[in-house]
């Protein structure tokens, strides 16, 4: 199931993040503050919603190209300001540098223009770019004595339609070097602007394990999932994945006694993967895991006494509090079979590592045969990352018990941060268990 969700911080965080680290012999580190160039101009318009259809000078035959476009820059600090007048529509582009991408070749900007007619897609600057992707493929093999280059993409806001404008210029070198890349760390996945502007061309869900291992004193049931989604960006493909780990340990409950079933969501790790060098990485990708819910029912003569949560996670905005979830619960006879219920009446919440121990248990011969957990306002975004529950089962039957199946689901959504579309998605990890 597909979810459009729009969270207008997501932006104002990743242009407020802090970055270290890049190769700093790829510009002049002095120059003129101002400066004009020509940049190479296409117009496609017309670009399908998967972005098969825009490509590059040499599978669109030149057909798209439109004269040079004369760009003044200005650079100042990590700054730059881009000004020019392309079909006959005049914008000033105002960026700062963001990251770069794994390898060290490309500053990635961030930016917007004042002609509110033509939206921003997408501005770096980019050095050894026989490795990079761009539209002017034919004319770089003409002038392979180019090295580096400036891309501004924009797209008209005013068309109903995908139209858009590409500006390479090449040869351009960038000023205050150390200035700007003071600070700088990789943030590949904003580059990876297909993904934010076109739907996937391929999806994949891979559950890559299963396995259940027997210790002493407890079992261990886990999974590892991989959700893929593959984009075009100009005539290449992105795939970008996102792993994680779906982990419970759990145990039979003794007879009048307790027992912690303990379970766990982890990102395992994150890539893209590209036809194009320059934009691959190995630790980051557009997904992240928005959303997280547990659904538990248990196994006759049992109920659920208690649970708290663990984890390492990132807040969803700055005015966020400290971990917490949300607790529903749904009451049944202690003796009978339960499965996953739908619905669930709201318990209030538990913070992190906080038992909570609100359930109703033996009242009017009711107990709390199911419980959900679901994880605040808060995401699962970098490799480590992880949220997790402890739920506490009394035997409250005392006598002993055969098998039966200890339900378990996850409700997950997966979210494209570049464009903010979420992917739902759940999973079942049930373990047998009984009282002995």
């Amino acid at each position: 199931m597909l979810i459009r969700n729009k969270n207008s911080i997501t932006m104002l965080l990743l242009i407020c993040m802090t970055f270290t680290s890049f190769d700093y012999n790829v510009f002049a580190t002095e120059g003129t503050p101002s400066t004009d160039h020509y940049a190479k101009t296409a117009y496609i318009k017309n670009v399908k919603k998967d972005g098969t259809n825009l490509n590059n000078d040499i599978i669109d035959k030149n057909k798209y190209i439109l004269d040079d476009t004369k760009l003044s820059v200005t650079q100042t600090n990590n700054a730059i300001q881009i000004s020019g007048v392309v079909k006959n529509r005049r914008f000033n582009i105002n960026a700062v540098a963001t990251g770069t991408n794994e390898n060290g070749n490309i500053v990635y900007f961030t930016g917007e223009s004042t002609n509110k007619d033509l939206e921003v897609v997408h501005i770096s600057v980019e050095k050894n770019i026989v490795d990079s992707n761009m539209y002017f493929k034919q004319y770089l093999s003409e002038n392979l004595q180019y090295t580096t280059m400036l891309k501004v993409y924009l797209k008209e806001t005013e068309a109903k339609k995908r139209n858009y404008i590409i500006l390479e210029t090449y040869g351009f070198q960038m000023q205050n070097t150390e200035t700007v890349l003071t600070g700088l760390t990789e943030t590949s996945e904003l580059g990876s602007w297909g993904s934010r502007e076109f739907e996937p061309l391929s999806e994949k869900n891979i559950n890559e394990s299963e396995n259940s291992d027997i210790s002493i004193m407890a079992l261990v049931n886990s999974r590892s999932i991989t959700i893929s989604k593959t984009f075009v960006e100009m005539g290449a493909t992105q795939t970008h994945k996102i792993r994680f780990l779906l982990y419970s340990d759990y145990c039979n409950i003794p007879r009048s006694l307790e027992g912690n079933q303990v379970y766990n969501i982890k990102i395992t790790s994150k890539s893209i993967s590209s036809t194009v060098p320059s934009d691959n990485s190995s630790t980051q990708s557009a997904l992240i895991i928005d959303d997280v819910s547990l659904r538990l029912a248990t196994i006759p003569n049992t109920a659920f006494r208690g649970s708290s949560i663990y984890g390492t996670v990132k807040k969803d905005n700055i005015f966020s509090g400290s971990l917490d979830a949300s607790i529903g619960f749904n009451v049944g006879l202690l003796g009978a079979s339960v499965s996953i219920p739908s619905v669930f009446s709201n318990s209030g919440s538990v913070n992190l590592n906080t038992p909570y121990t609100g359930y109703i248990n033996g009242i009017n011969g009711k107990y709390t045969r199911a419980i959900k957990v679901k994880m605040g306002a808060f995401r699962l975004v970098d490799i480590g990352n992880n949220f997790g529950t402890v739920a506490t089962i009394r035997d409250y039957g005392n006598v002993a018990t055969n098998y039966s199946i200890l339900n378990a689901t996850w409700d997950i959504s997966i979210k494209n941060n570049a464009n903010l579309v979420t992917y739902a998605y759940t999973y079942n990890q049930n373990n047998s268990i009984k009282v002995n």
